[in-house]
């Protein structure tokens, strides 16, 4: 019976909460979920020392979806299976399962920051069942005589323990506030949760021994030291009536964002925790963009711990499904493109002059049509001077600036349209320039060589714009690169949005009539 009483009093103090919490959101917050863009499932694995040659034994099944509406979080619903097992004989097993509904607000809609903040809610159900395994248990009764070597299993306990299962139901909360980009990336998260909500009664026995409230705060902050290394402070509390527990600790992270096939979109990190009941953990994940994996093996860092032979592995695999980088609607999007050209208008051309320009124009991206143009920087160049054969530098800035195209497309916008109309005029007057048009992609491609062909794909389909209208083929040249020469960075949408252009090369200027 002191023995049921040791491994009972464990049980009831025992909290199931996996060091690596961030692979492991069900368990350590349900409003985690929210943040989310794609569906995730995943395999927790945790055994825990806890002396006496005994262990916590807990795999763990869970899985969780987000909902989207009008293309942004909406909120995220989840499902997780747990089995907490005490003893290497299974003395004692808990067996249960949550539900799990998070919602999703956003916080500043009209933010033109790429992380924006929001706030996210989660509530969770289940139900749970202990079981006690009397195969596993001894009492006096089975030693005949007293003495060691007449030991005999076989015989009966003769002890009345009561019932043998205890089902119970169970509730959490938890609230958190984030900053994340539109394909999820957090900048910055930090929540809290309440767990046994019901404070559901557990005992075996007549004396109730009903659940305490937990409560657990995480926070955490993504830092980018550089473009292939990152770092994220994180801590976790969890504290109830009795007992609390304070982890502190950093993983570090190399990004792979650059590389194409197996390895697009992996980063591999490496950490270390601090427990101040006088423990250590050390930490390491791999990821890629379909699924992740995870390590970590706790270690007593005091010589009272160390003695009871206290300590965790724990490991995680899980994969990932659906987009993870959602696009705004369109019907939001103004692009604004910058740009200048030399026009001819009628009453300047009757006086026998040339009128320079620097354009602005907003364009409407659902519409596709112009939604204002502002000129500025006019003036007139006079015809009569042989000099208008060459083109000068104002004349030349047309080609400075990018054209740009939609999300996976080499269609031509109006803006682009009204851009290619220019640059064919000033090519016809000026009969000695030739040009390179560059095709770019972004890089959210299915792979790099998709990439490829669609920045060549946008090439050609400047090319074929300015043939149209009587420009020479032999005066161009086309090429593409894909999403290799990116002028922002592709981890903000506004990067993407820039990188999705075609850029213009002068290769000469000549001097032909």
């Amino acid at each position: 019976m002191l023995y049921i009483c040791v491994i009972c009093s464990f049980t009831q103090a025992q909290n199931v909460q996996f060091t690596q919490f961030n692979l492991n959101p069900l368990q350590t917050n349900p409003a985690m979920i929210a943040g989310f863009n794609q569906s995730h499932v995943t395999l927790n694995y945790r055994k825990q020392f806890i002396g006496f040659g005994e262990s916590f034994v807990t795999p763990m099944f869970s899985g969780f979806m987000p909902y989207f509406r009008n293309n942004k979080r909406w909120g995220a619903f989840g499902l997780s299976l747990i089995q907490d097992q005490v003893g290497n004989a299974g003395v004692l097993k808990t067996t249960g399962g949550n539900f799990t509904f998070a919602k999703n607000f956003e916080l500043k809609p009209d933010s033109e920051n790429d992380y924006k903040p929001y706030l996210s809610l989660g509530i969770q159900a289940g139900y749970y069942q202990k079981q006690l395994n009397f195969s596993a248990l001894t009492s006096g009764s089975q030693w005949q005589n007293g003495s060691f070597p007449s030991f005999v299993p076989s015989l009966p306990l003769n002890e009345n323990l009561g019932a043998d299962t205890k089902g119970f139901f169970n509730a959490n909360f938890g609230l958190q506030y984030y900053t994340a980009d539109s394909c999820g990336r957090q900048k910055f998260f930090a929540g809290i949760a309440v767990q046994n909500l019901t404070r559901p009664n557990v005992s075996f026995f007549s004396e109730k021994s009903n659940l305490p409230l937990i409560f657990i705060g995480t926070a955490g902050y993504d830092w980018a030291v550089s473009g292939n290394i990152s770092v994220m402070p994180n801590f976790r509390w969890i504290q109830d009536q009795t007992t609390k527990q304070g982890r502190f600790g950093v993983m570090g992270y190399y990004h792979l964002n650059d590389q194409p096939g197996f390895l697009e979109e992996s980063k591999v990190g490496v950490g270390a925790y601090y427990d101040i009941n006088g423990a250590v953990a050390m930490g390491l994940e791999v990821h890629q963009k379909n699924f992740f994996v995870g390590f970590s093996y706790d270690m007593a860092a005091s010589k009272n711990l160390n003695s009871l032979g206290n300590g965790a592995i724990e490991f995680t695999i899980g994969a990932k499904f659906g987009k993870k980088c959602r696009i705004k609607p369109v019907e939001e999007i103004k692009d604004e493109f910058i740009y200048d050209t030399t026009v001819v208008e009628k009453q300047y051309k009757e006086l026998g002059v040339d009128s320079v320009f620097t354009n602005v124009a907003k364009v409407n991206v659902r519409t596709k049509e112009v939604a204002e143009v502002v000129t500025i920087n006019k003036k007139v160049v006079q015809r009569d001077d042989a000099a208008l054969l060459i083109p000068t530098e104002e004349d030349l800035k047309i080609f400075k600036n990018p054209a740009y195209f939609y999300y996976v497309s080499s269609d031509i916008n109006r803006s682009t349209k009204v851009r290619l109309e220019q640059i064919a005029e000033m090519m016809t007057k000026f009969k000695g320039v030739k040009i390179e048009i560059q095709g770019h992609a972004c890089n959210i491609g299915v792979s790099e060589e998709a990439n490829l062909k669609l920045s060549n794909d946008r090439s050609i389909a400047i090319k074929n714009s300015l043939v149209a209208q009587g420009i020479k083929e032999d005066r161009i040249k086309i090429s593409g690169f894909g999403s290799k020469q990116p002028i922002l960075a592709n981890t903000t949408e506004y990067g993407r949005t820039k990188n999705r252009r075609v850029e213009f090369k002068i290769l000469s200027i000549g001097n032909n009539k």
